[in-house]
């Protein structure tokens, strides 16, 4: 190790370093030292000077910019961050020094503890704002139980990629009904209906699920069919049956069997034919699809225009 970089941790540390004892906690190949400092302060010396190619190079720099960054958000389980330094390829982070020397042994209590501080740590993260950076599914490459996880039943519609099934297996978290989604209220910022609404037997069931899940100021997404004079053409030879004058069921309790169900172009005939009506006329369709359009701002501003004439 050069002594320039030696000399450099010592000034972020604000002492000159008294002993350093070699141990295991970086990335391979990895120069890790606990450090003991001449004010007897201690200190842990994470550093790298991998070979060209290695991944170690950009893990560290990620890890240095979370400590930076995120530093509010997992000080209760993370050690305090002191500081960098670089110095001829060299690149070492300085954290606090937990101790002790060596992992004590995982007994089924220790386990349970180290479980539930995992957990409150989602817990009270969980809905935070994350920066556009932080990889959001990185958890995975460390869940050794996702097959158990997913089992057989995230096949079935992973398959619907076809020659990518591979790619959306890995997107997929969990396979359920529009009607009664896995998740707490109040939850996700943002909910995307993507080739959904139209197969939707009850519509408004469905959006009054996702009105539960939603966070305050929560938006749903929908990327829908638009069916119009020209588009019906296309429609006369598509594969699936489309119900194009079946009654809409706006009911907002879920159908008693979760089934595939036909097109029947609802977000056309929802959301631009009969919405104009709805706002001027309130009691014209029930009022959870009247409050629900009401959210829609771009649908509520297109779907005046009529109604002024």
């Amino acid at each position: 190790m050069p002594p320039e970089l030696k000399d450099d941790a010592a000034r972020v540390l604000g002492s000159p370093i008294a002993r350093a004892t070699r141990i295991y906690g970086g990335f391979a190949p990895s120069a890790t030292f606990r450090l003991v400092l001449r004010d007897r302060s201690r200190a842990f010396f994470k550093g790298i000077y991998p070979p060209k190619g290695t991944g170690a190079i950009w893990m560290l720099d990620e890890e240095e910019r979370i400590y930076r960054h995120l530093g509010d958000r997992i000080a209760p389980w993370a050690p305090k961050f002191l500081g960098s330094v670089r110095h001829e390829g060299w690149h070492a982070i300085l954290l606090e020094d937990l101790g002790p020397t060596d992992v004590p042994p995982w007994t089924p209590a220790k386990t349970r503890v180290a479980a539930r501080s995992y957990a409150d740590f989602h817990r009270r993260n969980l809905g935070s704002r994350l920066p556009r950076w932080l990889p959001q599914r990185q958890w995975r490459n460390f869940s050794e139980s996702w097959a158990k996880a997913g089992g057989d039943g995230l096949d079935k519609p992973a398959a619907l990629a076809r020659r990518r099934s591979d790619e959306a297996r890995e997107w997929l978290d969990v396979a359920c009904s529009a009607y009664r989604l896995p998740f707490r209220d109040s939850s996700a910022r943002a909910i995307v209906l993507f080739d959904v609404f139209h197969h939707l037997e009850r519509p408004v069931a469905a959006l009054t699920e996702c009105a539960r899940v939603l966070a305050r100021g929560g938006r749903v997404i929908i990327f829908d069919v638009y069916v119009s004079w020209t588009s019906f053409l296309v429609y006369l030879l598509h594969p699936e049956r489309v119900r194009w004058r079946a009654p809409i069921d706006l009911s907002p309790e879920p159908p008693a069997r979760d089934e595939y169900y036909t097109g029947q172009r609802n977000a056309t005939r929802m959301f631009f034919t009969i919405v104009g009506r709805a706002l001027a006329r309130p009691d014209g369709l029930k009022p959870v699809l009247h409050s629900f359009i009401r959210r829609l701002s771009p649908f509520r501003r297109r779907a005046r225009s009529p109604a002024r004439r």
